[in-house]
């Protein structure tokens, strides 16, 4: 039943090799009628929940920790 929809819907993506007719139909009901929300694999993975997130806080001036450098080192005492 499923294939028989999927397959009169969408019959492009069921001629892929990496698509099945389970997978067409989830595709098929996740862009609902509005596939333009899809408009890269970076859209796409954001409607499905698996979309990166991004590594840093946002700041763009990171400045590493230079104290072991400036600091001098410690000489023992031997007087």
């Amino acid at each position: 039943m499923i294939a028989a929809i999927v397959k009169d819907l969408a019959p492009n993506l069921i001629a892929r090799n990496s698509i099945s007719h389970v997978g067409g139909a989830q595709l098929l009901l996740t862009a609902g009628g509005n596939p333009e929300r899809m408009r890269s694999e970076a859209s796409f993975a954001a409607l499905c929940g698996v979309g990166p997130v991004p590594a840093s806080s946002g700041n763009r001036f990171v400045t590493a920790s230079t104290a072991a450098v400036t600091v001098a080192p410690i000489v023992p005492c031997t007087s």
